[in-house]
């Protein structure tokens, strides 16, 4: 049998499987239930003109809670570092190594060089 054609077969064999649960699903009274549910819900969306989560806030009011605070980053900002260098006295400050000025020092004077020159502020 050619490949092509083992494969079909096990296709067709999976989406009989398939329509079988899918009719057993339907005949299911607990779904049948909460479809029902759904449409209700879904008719008064429309009736009162509510988003879901209106709804929801209706039902539970301490689900969708707006009055508090979003949760804000849970990672701290870098320190900031200053960088002097002493051929030039120019000074950088920056939180990360992504600096232009910084890359051109690095470049030019070496990235252990330049690492030496920096320090933390407090």
């Amino acid at each position: 049998m050619s490949a092509v054609l083992k494969r079909f077969i096990e296709a067709e064999a999976r989406l009989k499987q398939a329509q079988l649960d899918y009719e057993k699903m339907q005949s299911d009274p607990k779904f049948q239930r909460a479809m029902e549910v759904k449409e209700k819900l879904h008719a008064l969306q429309e009736e009162y003109q509510m988003s879901a989560d209106e709804m929801v806030a209706l039902i539970k009011p301490e689900a969708v809670d707006e009055s508090a605070p979003k949760a804000s980053s849970t990672r701290q900002k870098r320190r900031m570092k200053k960088y002097v260098n002493p051929h030039t006295n120019e000074v950088i400050e920056t939180r990360g190594g992504n600096h232009k000025g910084l890359k051109e020092w690095k470049k030019e004077y070496g990235e252990e060089e330049v690492e030496s020159w920096g320090g933390f502020i407090e």
